[in-house]
């Protein structure tokens, strides 16, 4: 069977608002259990149905969608509308509620938060212990030294950790039975989604090696690639993936989408070793799990086409460094990372000093766009807490535990 993906889509007006015109995107391909093409957005603003015939092709669905205007996050993302997981009631909390967070917003926080005691800390210099033995809700600063998970140790009364991160594998070590752990999913969205197309644009179109060329004072005029035209593989299609793909719309290019299980317009990781042999682009936006851990290794490498660019900003240990080193020392594809393993590489580490490279240091969320995000997140999350709704965002239930 042989399955077809929209090639060009006009999409018309519906009212006063408009989607944009040329999205090409790509739905399933050979091989694909997945055949309708999915938008990266949350509500539907136009609909174009294509019906074709027969001898192996199928009838599929473009779905156009617009995000929340007003902060660009989509509506199923950061304050849990829509939600991916919420938790379990924790009933509506009685007396005093202490929480520990890094801001120091406490006067923006208004009158619904009237009962919070608020306590700041941004992960330097040691907390007070008295502070600590109070703390009911913990949001842990923006960073992954080790102190600001070791103090979850000195917190008796914790009953809600709210991370700043998306990932949150240097959190979990430090989790006991009865704390519920809550991430930062759709906070990052807009920041990394702008970096992955960033360095993808930057590796194409050779910027780096024009930066260089002006420090020699050399006029290096050549001819450079585009990303339109181009297929864009998008390993792990969460809100991170679902950003990436709205701002690769207006490029012109095809967009595949897999993640861990398989849906409507996203195969699955099953299908990986296929589609990457159809990408010229492959951007990594998973979280790091058992399952993703050495992901992208020697035989996924071996995968991608000769000239392929692999861009990561998920978390360094989904690539195989070494694996990854051998095909960029032997010119065959490229790369552009956020994120390395070991992080950051150490003095002399060949990533220094790889070719074919671009290396940003972590900064994918780390944006002004960030704080104004992450502090509605941390608002909306207290107020759940206090009046005793599910709180958004969950990974682990505390009362499940």
């Amino acid at each position: 069977m042989v399955e077809v993906a929209v090639d060009r889509v006009d999409v018309g007006v519906l009212g006063s608002e408009a989607a944009p015109v040329g999205a090409r995107v790509v739905g399933a391909l050979p091989g694909s259990v997945s055949s309708l093409v999915h938008a990266a957005a949350t509500s539907v603003m136009t609909r174009n149905v294509i019906a074709v015939g027969k001898s192996g092709r199928r009838r599929m669905e473009g779905i156009f969608a617009r995000s929340d205007r007003r902060t660009n996050i989509p509506l199923k993302g950061c304050l849990g509308f829509r939600g991916r997981r919420l938790g379990r009631r924790f009933g509506r909390v009685t007396g005093r509620i202490v929480v520990l967070e890094p801001f120091g917003v406490a006067a923006q926080m208004g009158a619904a938060l009237e009962r919070l005691e608020i306590l700041t800390w941004d992960g330097s210099g040691p907390p007070r212990a008295d502070d600590l033995a109070r703390i009911d809700f913990y949001v842990m600063p923006y960073t992954f030294e080790q102190v600001t998970g070791e103090v979850i140790a000195r917190m008796p009364r914790l009953r809600v950790i709210q991370t700043l991160t998306a990932g949150v594998e240097h959190v979990t070590p430090f989790l006991r039975k009865g704390i519920t752990l809550c991430n930062a999913r759709g906070v990052h969205d807009t920041s990394t989604a702008e970096l992955a197309v960033a360095l993808t644009l930057a590796a194409l179109r050779g910027v780096a090696d024009f930066v260089s060329a002006k420090e020699r004072a050399e006029w290096a005029h050549s001819e450079r690639q585009s990303l339109a035209d181009k297929t864009v593989l998008i390993v792990g299609y969460g809100s991170i993936g679902a950003a990436v793909e709205t701002r690769l719309r207006p490029f012109e290019c095809d967009v595949l989408r897999v993640a861990r299980r398989a849906r409507d317009g996203v195969a699955g990781f099953g299908e990986l070793p296929t589609l990457v042999d159809w990408a010229d682009v492959v951007v990594l936006t998973v979280p790091l799990t058992d399952q993703t851990r050495g992901l992208v290794d020697a035989t996924f490498l071996a995968r991608m086409r000769d000239g392929a660019l692999l861009v990561n900003v998920s978390r360094g240990a989904v690539v195989d460094t070494d694996a990854l080193l051998a095909e960029l020392f032997a010119g065959r594809i490229g790369a552009a990372l956020d994120v390395t393993d070991p992080e950051p590489p150490p003095a002399g580490h060949p990533l220094w000093s790889a070719p074919n490279l671009i290396l940003t240091p972590h900064v994918g969320g780390n944006t002004s766009a960030f704080r104004p995000r992450a502090v509605r997140l941390m608002t909306a999350q207290l107020e759940r807490f206090a009046r005793g709704e599910p709180l958004a965002n969950v990974v682990v239930d505390g009362g499940s535990r």
